[in-house]
């Protein structure tokens, strides 16, 4: 019998934490201006100057409006030869409860009793702050929540293992050593990039968001003569977003933009 000989093809993945991380935050913003629809649709122009290294990166920009539509985001260049390989929305936000949701698996410190030290460990479980369901659930029973649905209730308490064994505590009572790297302390948007070369670039994010809207108000005061009237036009704007915008050119328009894509230059 006659022996093939056999050829493997190796393919090399690089991997997402070799990839460098640029994050850029409201410090960086050189411009800003923000254009308003009586719809409730904001068109927002971000400019900021950003120091990117050679090659592939992953520009982390952060400190947006929580409500944009990742969907319409689009980052100019006006030095060119940039490259957007992938873009990612991330609204995992830090917070005590995601904190602890993000943990499962890092060390984490045990405040000792009065007069004991620090105990050591590595938390295996997360709260169960709703109840778990069965999965064989009749229909009937789900929607009617009752008690046999569930298989477990809601427990607000952790597991821990230590060098002493399995036991279970408080969220409060643990100190977490670390904050994962994918908890984000503002709505930012990623995007994989490829620069030519290394150096600063004014790079500007177009997007729309929601909640931001405006209305006008007319007041009409008539002359004592009766043959003049002045007429004051007052705006008011409002902001549901749940993002602090200053210092930024407003412009307030009438009617609907007619494409979420077109921003107004």
């Amino acid at each position: 019998m006659r022996t093939l000989p056999v050829f493997f093809a190796l393919v090399l993945v690089p991997l997402q934490g070799q990839v460098p991380e640029v994050r850029t935050t409201a410090k960086d913003r050189t411009a800003l201006s923000v254009t308003i629809y009586q719809s409730g649709l904001a068109a927002i122009r971000d400019t900021r100057r950003v120091s990117l290294p050679a090659g592939p990166s992953r520009l982390a920009f952060a400190d947006l409006v929580p409500t944009l539509r990742p969907k319409s985001a689009t980052l100019l260049d006006p030095g060119g030869g940039l490259q957007v390989r992938e873009r990612n929305y991330e609204f995992n936000l830090l917070s005590p409860a995601t904190l602890v949701d993000a943990s499962l698996g890092l060390p984490v410190r045990i405040k000792g009793e009065e007069g004991q030290p620090d105990q050591a460990g590595t938390l295996a479980s997360v709260p169960l702050l709703n109840p778990r369901m069965r999965p064989d659930a009749k229909p009937l029973e789900r929607i009617a929540k009752k008690p046999s649905a569930y298989v477990q209730s809601p427990d607000p308490e952790v597991v821990v293992t230590t060098s002493e064994g399995i036991r279970s505590w408080m969220p409060g009572d643990l100190a977490l050593t670390q904050v994962p790297p994918h908890l984000r302390t503002s709505p930012t948007l990623l995007q994989d990039l490829v620069a030519p070369a290394a150096g600063k670039r004014d790079l500007t994010l177009l997007y729309t968001a929601t909640d931001l809207t405006w209305e006008a108000n007319y007041v009409a005061t008539l002359a004592s003569d009766g043959k003049h009237l002045d007429l004051d036009v007052f705006a008011t704007v409002k902001n549901q977003s749940g993002a602090r915008i200053a210092d930024t050119t407003l412009q307030l328009l009438a009617g609907e933009p007619w494409s979420t894509t077109r921003f107004p230059r």
